[in-house]
């Protein structure tokens, strides 16, 4: 564990023994003691503390001496970000999707498809942030299409979709 670094940020940001204790999940004379050499912080409050020293998560992870300085680097990287979204109106979403479709070749079933995507596509969505947010991390891919049977218009029936 990096003490001198701990210390350092605890003067430079003003912060008090019971502000750390809180972050830490610890009592404010087991903080003292840690930030003075004996003892170490628990990793599982990595968050608290990071924010609380105003560091990036894999930086406490690294000067808990538990990440290398390399693993820091490409962790800071990569960020997720999420956005609030506000869909265009049914109606809207119907004319993209009949321009969709006959730009696809299939005039015929636009009319007719067209609303049930345009009321389909938000709940999809919706289930497929849910899915990815639950997926573990590591570069694993999900396609949001799997398990969808195909659309039917009662007349022709659509694919289920592609993995591209």
């Amino acid at each position: 564990m990096d003490y001198a670094w701990f210390k350092q940020q605890k003067e430079a940001l003003g912060l008090k023994d019971k502000e750390i204790a809180k972050a830490a999940g610890r009592e404010r004379s087991v903080v003292n003691k840690i930030i003075n050499g004996a003892g170490t912080f628990s990793q599982d409050r990595a968050d608290e503390l990071a924010e609380l020293f105003q560091a990036s998560r894999p930086e406490i992870l690294y000067r808990l001496g538990l990440l290398e300085h390399g693993d820091v680097v490409r962790e800071e990287r990569t960020q997720r970000v999420t956005l609030e979204v506000v869909f265009p109106s049914a109606e809207a979403l119907t004319g993209m999707f009949v321009g969709m479709l006959e730009a696809a070749g299939h005039p015929q079933i636009a009319d007719e498809l067209a609303p049930q995507l345009a009321q389909l596509l938000p709940g999809a969505l919706a289930r497929a942030q849910a899915a990815q947010a639950q997926a573990p991390s590591g570069g694993e891919k999900t396609f949001a299409g799997e398990g969808l049977q195909p659309l039917s218009t009662g007349r022709h029936a659509l694919p289920p979709p592609r993995r591209m």
